[in-house]
């Protein structure tokens, strides 16, 4: 655990921002995050370039709020952020009533509003497609609106997802 305290100061030092941020969502996901041996490192890094990002994303960023799976997920958040608005959870577990229930890629609480990312090949195998929009209904159900952007959409048409995610928070 101590080995990933000392590393987290090189990941700021080399890497952007959102490096850090996932360093420290896997290592929260991995039950691994020691925040005391962080703040022990950060104690005695004098001064390293790197150790002044680590301390601004572990005061700015909630971990493991923003765990991406995939380089989908990761350009739908940085759409997000860039228009300033980030969704309030990644890949967070929604209950359905019956017992079980559905992760969904963003969600943004406080509008209902969940957003899905399509990659092309999960989403086309018929039994994938059907029970994506049987998971859509349950959740409207529960008052969610579900929207779904696809791979093409999200890589290479960015200013429509943008607009369009605006239009649905505003």
């Amino acid at each position: 655990m101590h080995a990933l305290a000392r590393t987290l100061p090189d990941i700021a030092e080399d890497g952007a921002r959102r490096e850090v941020e996932r360093a420290l969502d896997r290592a929260e996901q991995a039950r691994i995050l020691d925040m005391c041996a962080i703040d022990d490192v950060l104690s005695r890094t004098n001064g390293r370039r790197g150790a002044k990002l680590l301390c601004a994303v572990l005061e700015e960023h909630r971990v493991g709020s923003t765990l991406t799976r995939n380089k989908l997920e990761e350009a739908f958040l940085a759409i997000a952020r860039d228009i300033g608005l980030p969704p309030d959870a990644v890949n967070q577990w929604i209950a359905f009533p019956e017992g079980d229930g559905a992760e969904a890629d963003f969600v943004y609480a406080s509008k209902r509003l969940i957003v899905e990312t399509d990659g092309r090949d999960p989403h086309t195998v018929r039994k994938a497609f059907t029970s994506d929009r049987i998971r859509d209904q349950r959740l409207m159900l529960l008052g969610w609106r579900v929207v779904r952007f696809t791979w093409r959409q999200v890589m290479f048409d960015s200013r429509t997802v943008a607009r369009t995610l605006r239009g649905l928070l505003g």
